[in-house]
């Protein structure tokens, strides 16, 4: 599970499933013009379709999960969620109905999907495992070293990354549970830039001593790069155009099945009510892609987004008179009898849900003048 970026916009998040060709995802999805609301989707043939799971808005109410922080698990259904403060949660039916499981601190970290039950946490200085899906906890490490990015592929391996930009980057390797580890430079030509704090992230493949690294360079582009040593040496797969990140989230997962690999991309829209998705998917170890594009809002309630004048009438007419509404210049259009006064008129306006409008519907405005 890996988050690139966020913004005040966009949360990007993906992580394998417990099969080949199945991923999840959680993302932004849409503004409401008080919260964003935040989705969960559920894809078994590699991100083509999707289905929504489960939907939230951001700030959650007391009492609900937050989404945030997705891990898989290796048993069919079963996947976690965390965030800072609502803590962490389980489901066993693919995302739809969540359990709340613990919330030991504010900065406990989680790791997990290669064994089924088997999950980590790292807080207040020591390394929990739980060998049946978060319900009991023994501790594995004390203290552990700190720099966990994903499990490896037998009991008690651990990948990581740590460094400084500008300076040089390492894969920190552990096969105790992180008691001890060793520390394999990275090339300078693999990693060596952090670009506005997104610094250099690995996963493990689907191989054992197989990891990949997406690293960030100038111009805001990033490089893929695959090992099957542990990250003794590494052969570069891609090299991307120069994207904005400011409008969009990105993270990245390699799959189950040998060769496969995901990048996630999410957007908002031109008008910022709702995101853009495109899942990149690779079955060559992150060598080629091919994209698949999903809009959102087809997982909201109809007009739920929207900020439209869905009507705007004078009732008080007789006839009412019913408005023209253009949309694309933002007008409405009346037609009434020679000598109106329209110094007092109350007009009665509908709009799409969540949206507002001023002046007030059924409040007496003075349209001799533009409002």
């Amino acid at each position: 599970m890996y988050l690139f970026l966020s913004t005040s916009s966009i949360n990007a998040q993906i992580t394998r499933g417990a099969v080949e060709d199945e991923i999840y995802i959680s993302i932004s999805s849409y503004w409401d013009f008080s919260n964003f609301h935040m989705v969960i989707l559920h894809s078994t043939d590699n991100g083509e379709n999707l289905s929504l799971q489960y939907e939230n808005i951001d700030n959650s109410p007391e009492g609900e999960m937050q989404i945030r922080k997705i891990i898989g698990d290796a048993t069919p259904g079963v996947i976690y969620n965390y965030s800072f403060g609502n803590g962490l949660w389980v489901s066993f039916d693919y995302g739809v109905n969540w359990i709340f499981k613990d919330n030991s601190s504010l900065y406990a970290r989680y790791w997990g999907g290669e064994t089924e039950g088997v999950i980590y946490r790292a807080d207040s200085g020591l390394l929990y495992k739980s060998n049946d899906y978060a319900q009991s906890y023994e501790v594995v490490a004390s203290p552990p070293y700190g720099q966990i990015s994903d499990v490896g592929f037998t009991d008690g391996e651990f990948f990581g990354i740590y460094g400084f930009a500008g300076e040089g980057y390492y894969i920190h390797h552990s096969i105790d549970y992180d008691n001890t580890y060793t520390e394999i430079p990275i090339d300078s030509s693999v990693a060596f830039y952090s670009v506005s704090g997104l610094s250099p992230k690995i996963c493990r493949g689907a191989e054992s001593g197989e990891i990949y690294l997406l690293s960030w360079w100038p111009n805001y582009h990033y490089k893929i790069f695959h090992s099957v040593d542990t990250g003794y040496t590494w052969t570069e797969m891609y090299e991307s155009d120069d994207i904005d990140t400011y409008f969009g989230g990105l993270g990245f997962i390699a799959g189950r099945k040998e060769g496969s690999f995901y990048v996630i991309r999410g957007r908002i829209d031109p008008f910022c009510n709702y995101t853009l998705l495109y899942i990149d998917y690779s079955e060559d170890y992150g060598e080629t892609f091919t994209t698949y594009f999903h809009r959102l809002d087809e997982y909201f309630p109809e007009g739920s987004y929207h900020n439209d004048i869905l009507s705007f009438n004078f009732n008080d007419f007789e006839p009412p008179v019913i408005g023209e509404i253009d949309e694309e210049n933002h007008k409405v259009f009346f037609t009434v009898s020679y000598g109106t006064d329209f110094t007092s008129l109350v007009p009665t306006i509908t709009v799409s849900q969540y949206a507002s409008v001023e002046p007030a519907s059924g409040i007496v405005n003075d349209f001799s003048i533009p409002v």
